[in-house]
């Protein structure tokens, strides 16, 4: 079994590059690394923009990776409601990243805590596909 590894992080801009190399180091050689990474500065960045509106100081990533999977978490203090999938205009600048993380995840949702949100994904390998289907 793979450790979870979490970190706290100020609610800053410049934390989403440290949330960043966090979940690098942590799923270092894994195939869906890279992945991972694009991810997680999405939904970190969502936290700094939306779920620290209740005065939170900090969000927490979560890593879990495993030979089959990558599971990924950034939970914040919350914010005006629960994130949210928006469509956007296409010359939009900003606001496509819960559409990312629809697009690369394997899976993905929102969970409450307490007056927050864990944003969480997963990212399988192609050795858990069979025939076009997750197992």
């Amino acid at each position: 079994m793979n450790p979870v590894r979490s970190a706290d992080f100020p609610v800053d801009g410049r934390s989403v590059a440290a949330a960043r190399t966090f979940v690098a180091d942590a799923s270092s050689g894994h195939p869906r690394r890279d992945d991972a990474v694009l991810l997680v500065s999405e939904v970190a960045t969502n936290a700094i923009l939306y779920g620290s509106v209740n005065g939170a100081e900090a969000f927490r990533v979560i890593i879990r990776p495993s030979p089959a999977r990558i599971y990924a978490a950034v939970v914040d203090a919350g914010g005006d409601g629960p994130p949210t999938m928006r469509h956007h205009a296409a010359d939009a600048e900003h606001g496509r990243g819960l559409e990312i993380v629809d697009l690369v995840a394997s899976t993905w949702g929102v969970v409450p805590v307490g007056t927050g949100h864990r944003v969480w994904f997963e990212l399988l390998t192609r050795s858990t596909w069979r025939n076009g289907r997750r197992r």
